[in-house]
């Protein structure tokens, strides 16, 4: 009985031992039980144990503890990462360490044994929550070894211990509701764990209050619960209120501050955000080296993230040397066959395959599996993604029963951890996906397809109401992958399965120009919405917009010697326009219902025809660099879309458009253009009178009217041309304008340098418009000469009609480059931005474009309105804007999102239809063509009939389409 009575006093002293070491690091564990998340109390939690153990004499015990066992402690302690402490670490791909799992397995060969006791023997001399507390750790340590069943046990026992000892609203029982939470979302129990994760935060902003790091560190588990299940918005906001309340509590240079700012970036990457990730992670690591060092797992994983990176924009050397760095470092404290290096290693090889160094990548990637088979790691998401990476190398090599072996495993894995509607889960499908198609398993491939493009179509409605147009675009080049390969599947078997035909040009017509749509959309509730609170706020933004526009033609030096932090502003207006984005969806009206082509062909007379572009790159295996059209043609009551397909996409947006360009420039016939850009399309167009085209690609710069048949004879003969921004604009209803209200802009006084051509003929054409116009009963009102300023056109409430007369300017890449100031703006920003490379020119914009006195005319108003400018403009119920301009029709040109120029403003800011030119052309043209035109339309009001009766009535004084074709309409 003496000897039993022994052992077990000094089990409950070994026992006690553990329990203090587990006590002071246990916040360091658990980053690593799950890929994000760590779970208890940083400072104050470290502080009252601290005291605790001192108050009850644990040094006793300690004294007592064998030499051997003390010394192998002190191993084990020196293996964690003091930097961890309770945050959770984004890492790539859901994956996180299994270095601190090992560490904890090995720690419990030697107090697994203890457990048993626990339970049953209680020390009357501790405080009450201490056995909670004990209870917990124990958990933590089965929960990092994997042994979920107990840890479930000894977390429950935890918080019972801590209710019945008063303990529940402690953040003791806080730290137990976290690892509740951390282990019910390893299971997949993801609504238990988001319900323990709030309980843990409620409790903690009660007892420690919403400014302490206790509160930040739920904010950052909760956010990293929320991105793992694919609720980004909400994940964002939270991690932006943790990295505030981190800021506040110690600025910027400590370790919980670095690991917040990795989980956003890490966010960020998933959002296609890719340059503002990298900027976070630079920094991250910046502020991490003097912290946490070499040694650090923490640091290691920043690398490796900040590599990821790295790969997706191109930057492949650095990539290689983050991923070597951070496997060495691993390789110097563990085992090569360790699985942090592993994991590490299945990055590396994700590299290769993208450099297409297959056997590499394929041997690394082998090398991996065994390792994660080796540590029983074939439930996890390191495991999952080995096995995708492994199968989309198999079906690069053309391995496909390999491939398709490794992706299906990999798959179930993924709906048994994530679930069917995660992103990570959608992904895989895709890749199975591809493989099929390579078996020519089309109904497999098929299948899968239309699961990814719904659950796509679903994420879009998810995500984009919360998001700015910026970071909506980063988020559909992440998505739009997905489609152009659904697009060269669907072309690859719509022989034999021709509903694919159908489906193609359904998920064409819902995504094309999805980022215009949204963006006018967002607009139109604001203003529709009848909140005033809303409108204000709308009023903010384009106020903070304006302020910002003004700031793109400041220098670098100026901004500096006026202490203006540019980026800050910048920042400052995305987040006002993330607010109207949120708040405008819940004005909107019921989701939009799917719209299929026969739909859009019962709109149709006999006489129409529909003629849709697509313009996507090729895909054989992988992405290639050759480019081609797939154009939809429908007339009326067509159920499928007829289809032609331009396999030469290179050559038309290259030779070919130079051809066209400059036959038109120098007025010779153009024998090429009509085979190469319309004949097979012509052929399908028999008795056809009038044709609505949807462009994309090259065909948005090509004035299709202008493209001559035979000598003499051009299209603009033979049919009517519209354009529409997307086909399914022609089911939108008709408005009836009933205002007879003109404003117009024309001759403005540039200034007196001679650097910009006046343009007296534009006085002529809004002095002949204006007698047409009176005539019809139209009020005008005419702004010219010094009084046509940029400020004055910001003024225009939605006239009917607004003509502007004037200079339009596009600045293309290769125009910018060397120019750090372009038209009064920074080279570095146009980049950026396209909207900035294109505008008019008003008064006294020759002072604004060359910067002259630059401090002292740093004003609203520099005489120079950029496209970025025109959005905030009021043409909501604007029936035409007319830029009588040269080349305002031109822009970037970006597929399935159309011309990103003034167009695109104009749109956003309003007008229903907007003429716009290609070229340059002369003041005389431009002017009767303009008279004639508005001599057609007030006497009809048919927009289309009218341009169209314009062009002809100039092309028989002027032969060349250089004069009378370089306008063209596009809108409703």
């Amino acid at each position: 009985m003496t000897i039993f009575v022994t052992k077990l006093q000094n089990s409950f002293i070994l026992y006690f031992k553990i329990m203090k070491y587990l006590q002071l690091s246990f916040l360091i564990v658990l980053c690593y039980c799950l890929p994000f998340y760590a779970n208890a109390q940083f400072g104050d939690l470290l502080k009252n144990k601290k005291d605790d153990l001192i108050r009850k004499g644990k040094n006793k015990a300690k004294n007592k503890i064998s030499g051997a066992f003390e010394k192998e402690m002190d191993k084990v302690r020196m293996g964690y990462d003091s930097a961890n402490f309770s945050y959770a670490i984004a890492v790539v791909d859901n994956a996180g360490s299994f270095d601190d799992a090992k560490r904890w397995s090995d720690l419990g060969k030697f107090t697994i044994a203890m457990t048993d006791y626990i339970g049953t023997t209680r020390d009357k001399n501790e405080d009450p929550y201490q056995e909670g507390r004990n209870f917990n750790s124990t958990g933590s340590m089965f929960f990092a070894s994997r042994h979920y069943k107990k840890a479930s046990y000894f977390f429950s026992e935890a918080g019972k211990s801590l209710i019945k000892n008063g303990g529940e609203n402690t953040l003791f029982y806080a730290q137990t509701l976290s690892n509740e939470a951390l282990l019910a979302q390893t299971l997949g129990k993801y609504s238990e764990a988001e319900k323990k994760h709030k309980a843990a935060m409620e409790i903690r902003k009660n007892v420690a209050t919403e400014k302490s790091q206790a509160y930040a560190t739920s904010l950052n588990n909760l956010g990293m619960f929320y991105k793992e299940t694919g609720k980004y918005t909400e994940a964002e906001s939270l991690l932006n209120q943790g990295l505030q309340t981190t800021e506040n509590i110690a600025g910027k240079n400590q370790v919980p501050y670095c690991i917040l700012l990795n989980n956003k970036a890490m966010l960020f990457q998933t959002l296609g955000r890719t340059v503002e990730s990298i900027r976070m992670l630079e920094e991250v690591l910046k502020f991490a080296e003097p912290l946490m060092k070499e040694k650090s797992d923490n640091y290691q994983r920043f690398q490796v993230n900040l590599g990821l990176l790295y790969q997706e924009s191109g930057k492949f050397q650095e990539a290689e040397k983050m991923y070597l760095d951070a496997i060495k470092a691993k390789e110097r404290r563990l085992k090569g066959n360790h699985p942090d290096v592993a994991h590490i290693k299945n990055h590396l090889a994700a590299l290769y395959v993208q450099q297409d160094k297959l056997a590499d990548a394929e041997k690394i990637l082998l090398e991996a599996k065994k390792v994660y088979e080796k540590n029983k790691a074939l439930e996890t998401s390191y495991y999952a993604s080995n096995l995708a990476n492994l199968g989309n190398v198999y079906r690069l090599q053309d391995k496909l029963i390999e491939a398709e072996t490794n992706l299906k495993e990999a798959l179930k894995i993924r709906l048994a951890t994530l679930g069917d509607m995660h992103p990570a889960y959608a992904r895989n499908q895709e890749d199975l996906a591809l493989v099929y198609w390579q078996m020519k398993k089309q109904k497999e491939a098929q299948d899968l397809f239309k699961s990814v493009l719904d659950k796509n179509n679903n994420f879009i409605k998810s995500y984009f109401p919360a998001m700015s147009e910026d970071e909506k675009t980063k988020y559909w080049n992440k998505l739009r992958p997905s489609y152009i390969r659904f697009y060269n599947f669907a072309l690859a078997f719509k022989e034999q399965e021709p509903s694919l035909i159908n489906q193609m040009h359904e998920a064409h017509i819902a995504t094309k120009g999805i980022l215009l749509s949204s963006t006018i959309k967002v607009k139109q509730q604001i203003m529709n919405s009848g909140k005033a609170e809303l409108i204000d706020l709308y009023k903010k933004w384009t106020s903070t917009k304006e302020n910002l526009a003004k700031l793109y033609s400041f220098s670098k030096e100026d901004l500096l010697a006026q202490g203006i932090n540019r980026d800050s502003i910048q920042r400052a207006a995305n987040e006002l326009e993330k607010q109207l984005s949120s708040a405008s969806n819940a004005f909107a009206n019921a989701d939009e219902k799917t719209v299929n082509f026969s739909q859009i062909t019962n709109k149709l007379t006999d006489k129409d025809a529909l003629v849709d572009v697509l313009y996507l790159k090729k895909f054989d295996k992988k992405f290639t660099n050759d480019n081609l059209y797939i154009i939809f043609i429908g007339k009326k009551g067509q159920i499928t879309p007829s289809i032609v397909v331009l396999e030469n996409g290179n050559d038309l947006n290259g030779k070919y458009f130079k051809y066209y360009r400059n036959c038109i420039k120098n007025k010779t016939f153009d024998k090429f253009s009509y085979l190469q850009y319309w004949k097979s399309i012509d052929d399908n167009l028999t008795n056809i009178n009038k044709v609505y085209l949807s462009l994309d690609g090259v065909y948005n710069q090509i004035g299709i009217a202008t493209i001559p048949k035979s000598e003499g004879k051009y299209l603009v003969d033979e049919k009517a041309y519209i354009l529409l921004t997307n086909s399914k604009d022609i089911l939108n209803p008709k408005i009836n304008y009933t205002s007879k209200d003109l404003v117009m802009f024309a001759n403005p006084s540039y200034g007196d340098g001679g650097q910009i051509a006046a343009l007296p003929g534009t006085q002529r054409e809004a002095d002949a418009i204006n007698k047409i116009a009176v005539a019809k009963g139209f009020k005008v009102v005419k702004t010219t000469t010094v009084k046509a300023t940029e400020t004055e056109i910001k003024k225009v409430k939605s006239p009917r009609i607004l003509h502007v007369a004037t200079h339009g300017f596009f600045q293309s890449d290769s125009e910018e480059n060397n120019k750090p100031i372009s038209f009064g703006l920074e080279s570095d920003k146009t980049e950026e931005n396209s909207l900035l490379k294109s505008g008019l020119l008003f008064a006294n914009a020759e002072k604004g474009m060359t910067q002259q006195n630059s401090r002292e005319f740093q004003t609203q108003d520099n005489g120079i309105l950029t496209a970025y400018e025109v959005q905030n403009v009021d043409l909501s119920n604007t029936e035409f804007a007319i830029l009588s301009a040269c080349e305002t029709g031109l822009g970037d040109v970006k597929a399935g999102e159309g011309v990103y120029g003034l167009q695109r403003a104009f749109q956003i800011a309003g007008a229903n239809t907007i003429i716009m030119s290609l070229w340059t052309v002369s003041d005389d043209a431009t002017q009767e063509l303009m008279t004639l035109f508005y001599q057609n339309f007030l006497t009809s009001y048919n927009k289309v009939d009218a341009f169209k009766k314009a062009q002809q009535q100039l092309k028989i004084k002027y032969k060349e389409p250089y004069f009378w074709g370089a306008f063209v309409m596009v809108g409703n």
